[in-house]
């Protein structure tokens, strides 16, 4: 039971040097006021081995184990809530693809309607001018 402890306290070992590693140049929460999740990672591992002095190696085993099942369900969690961000990202992409069509068509619409009045206007004024011509020549 006690290998399986120390197994398992140095994978999670593992997985703290693999986040700071991460780190890299990040701003960490405070300098500038953005959320830093590996700092808050950190905390949090700092805070469970905490906890874990004094304890037996049962004790420490189960709750190793707790704390790695907390850490993956918000790790699932976290993959969820991206996945929903970008679905909705992608609905607003959608609206605003629709949204810049259905403006061009309606520029297009006027532009065309605009043309129209001018060959009305145009027709109307060659219309006027050949009556007056006609008349003229009366």
């Amino acid at each position: 039971m006690t290998e399986e402890a120390d197994r398992i306290e140095e994978e999670m070992e593992g997985k703290e040097l693999d986040v700071e590693a991460e780190e890299g140049g990040e701003d960490e929460e405070g300098e500038d006021g953005v959320y830093d999740p590996i700092e808050e990672t950190e905390k949090f591992f700092e805070a469970e081995l905490a906890d874990l002095e004094g304890l037996s190696a049962p004790r420490k085993l189960k709750t190793i184990i707790s704390s790695r099942k907390r850490v993956e369900n918000d790790i699932k969690l976290m993959a969820n809530r991206i996945r929903h961000l970008h679905l909705e990202e992608e609905k607003a992409q959608k609206k605003i693809d629709t949204t810049k069509t259905r403006a061009n068509d309606i520029l297009d619409l006027k532009e065309r309607n605009r043309e129209a009045a001018r060959r009305r206007e145009l027709e109307r004024k060659q219309a006027e001018e050949e009556l007056r011509r006609e008349r003229q020549v009366q």
